[in-house]
């Protein structure tokens, strides 16, 4: 049942590009949401990645025109990139099938997911976590000439390129001092953003980088927003004591979901109104 709502939703997402057009790029992006239990029966309610209280927590997949390719349906205790690195492999498998072959992927950053995005020579912008030991791996940070506020670094991870980029605030260093003791301290800082990149993306510069990331950022509010109509369509239900009945409530949600942006985005291109990247 589940592959079948799931080949229903791929077929809404094809029939909608075949009247617009195929995209030869776009941009994948992995996320996952966390939904909170109440009650003690619900099959896969559990304490994981969220700790305070059961939970399930589903992953979803998503493209930058706001199109939604699947939800994988996960117990609490899953951690955030489980299961990730398998599904890509087919999310990309595919896309390839119906003419998109360069795929940017925002997904989760891991080892796993860094070698098999590699393999299927997908170009990816990964997150980083603020690690000491990923920021072991940076050289010395220099002053961006592009934005004279942001500092940058690059060194490796995992085969790859690892880039840092960090927003610094001078400090006032005189308080009270003279001027000649002021003057020792003009390197004082204050450092208030902190990103660290991994890619594959030959030449490309940490702020760039860090702005093709970012370009997801409008499809994670829209799951967001998403997530909270599915609710109310059953998405936020389960089907007690079996783990199995609650992902075909989620793939449910999903086609539904699928069914509704294909009407708003066909109304849309109907009526002449501007569409963004985000649907």
């Amino acid at each position: 049942m589940v592959r079948l709502l799931d080949d229903l939703t791929w077929y809404l997402v094809r029939a909608r590009w075949a009247e617009e057009g195929t995209p030869t790029s776009m941009m994948l992006i992995l996320d996952s949401t966390v939904v909170a239990r109440y009650g003690l029966k619900q099959a896969g309610a559990e304490r994981g990645y969220n700790r305070r209280r059961r939970a399930h927590h589903p992953l979803l997949a998503f493209t930058d025109g706001g199109h939604c390719l699947g939800v994988r349906w996960r117990a609490g205790s899953a951690h955030t990139a489980e299961g990730a690195g398998e599904w890509v492999r087919d999310l990309v498998r595919k896309l390839r099938q119906v003419g998109v072959h360069d795929i940017l992927d925002k997904g989760f950053f891991s080892k796993e997911m860094v070698s098999t995005l590699t393999t299927l020579g997908v170009a990816f912008v990964l997150k980083v976590p603020d690690h000491r030991w990923v920021r072991s791996g940076l050289g010395h940070f220099h002053q961006s000439e592009r934005d004279t506020d942001f500092w940058t670094a690059t060194g490796a991870l995992y085969g790859v390129r690892l880039m840092s980029v960090q927003r610094r605030w001078m400090v006032d260093a005189a308080g009270g001092k003279g001027e000649e003791e002021a003057a020792l301290d003009l390197e004082t800082y204050d450092v208030d953003r902190v990103a660290h990149l991994l890619t594959n993306i030959p030449g490309i510069h940490a702020l760039t980088a860090w702005r093709e990331y970012n370009r997801g950022t409008c499809v994670e509010q829209r799951i967001k927003g998403c997530i909270k109509e599915l609710y109310q369509l059953g998405f936020g239900r389960t089907a007690v004591g079996d783990l199995t009945g609650s992902a075909i409530l989620a793939s449910l949600g999903k086609l539904v979901y699928q069914v509704l942006h294909v009407v708003r985005t066909t109304a849309h291109t109907a009526s002449g109104v501007a569409r963004n990247r985000c649907g």
